[in-house]
């Protein structure tokens, strides 16, 4: 029979130190690689949600300018330029700045709540504030704040009513509505604006 070798004892302890020192290191490495997935999955996660709150958002301004729809054509309350202000009544109906600045970013550079926040303050005008939206457009997301419109009456001068060029004929002068719409996500801070034209 042989008799066994055994290491000497010195190196039996440099042996086990050695594979201390990889398993720490492994462990160091996977621990970073755990931190890194979590950040790009928290990453992810922002950019879903802030996706979705943009997709919320865009259907509640869609669903102001449909109701805007439907305020010029069966609320009764518009004909012609009547009741139209320039820089807006309190019930939303405004004449075009003069200037050529959009009205909407008038109302936003001046920090109105009822267009930046969408708090109940004119001149913009909460959806169903004058119809009575029918069910699709009430059941609406879950959002910060109702979504809010002004309608702009433009009078454009052309040719004659049922031709668009101009120079020929009696000259005529049509009314076209813009209609601009804010909505809001689940976060007052995701806003989208939306423009429209119509001519009932």
């Amino acid at each position: 029979m042989k008799p066994s070798r055994s290491l000497p004892v010195s190196l039996r302890r440099s042996a086990s130190g050695f594979v201390l020192v990889v398993a720490l290191m492994l462990l160091v490495v996977l621990t970073i690689l755990g931190i890194s997935i979590m950040g790009t999955n928290t990453l992810n996660e922002r950019m879903t949600g802030y996706l979705i709150d943009r997709q919320i958002a865009l259907q509640a301004a869609e669903a102001a300018l449909r109701d805007a729809e439907r305020d010029l054509l069966f609320s009764g309350r518009i004909a012609g330029t009547t009741g139209f202000v320039a820089g807006c009544g309190n019930d939303g109906l405004c004449l075009p700045e003069t200037d050529g600045t959009p009205l909407w970013a008038d109302l936003e550079s001046a920090g109105n709540l009822g267009w930046v926040a969408g708090a109940d303050i004119p001149p913009s005008i909460p959806l169903g504030a004058y119809t009575h939206p029918p069910a699709n457009l009430a059941d609406l997301p879950a959002v910060a704040a109702a979504p809010r419109y002004i309608i702009e009456a433009l009078t454009i001068t052309g040719g004659s009513a049922g031709s668009l060029r101009t120079g020929f004929g009696p000259q005529s002068s049509h009314i076209v509505y813009r209609v601009t719409a804010v909505g809001f996500g689940r976060q007052t801070s995701t806003r989208v604006v939306l423009q429209a034209l119509y001519k009932p």
